[in-house]
């Protein structure tokens, strides 16, 4: 008995384990791996300062709301072309996720 109630345990907990984030906090969820997966190599979002390769990202987040949203478009295009020292994402990430890329970003903490 003991042993079937440990069993049906570690089965509620593995269901709950592997279900989906509310709808809520999925889009904010999305961009956040879409950053660890595509962007923390190179750019730190935490820190002022980076050791990475890159810049850190984080003055994107202290901008003042006003300023963010036309400087969203020049994130955008970053991402989408890419510098001379960063690859271009247009060919690996769709429009959706540069986008949601840009969003989190230039979003408030």
């Amino acid at each position: 008995m003991i042993r079937r109630a440990g069993l049906a345990l570690l089965l509620v907990a593995g269901i709950a384990v592997g279900a989906e984030a509310p709808p809520w906090e999925k889009p904010d969820r999305l961009a956040r791996d879409l950053f660890l997966e595509n962007c923390s190599v190179c750019h730190e979002l935490a820190k002022p300062k980076s050791s990475k390769i890159g810049p850190s990202l984080l003055r994107f987040r202290k901008l003042p709301p006003e300023r963010a949203r036309p400087f969203r478009v020049y994130v955008m295009t970053f991402i989408r072309s890419g510098t001379p020292k960063m690859p271009a994402f247009a060919g690996f990430l769709s429009e959706e996720q540069i986008r949601r890329l840009a969003d989190y970003l230039l979003r408030e903490k």
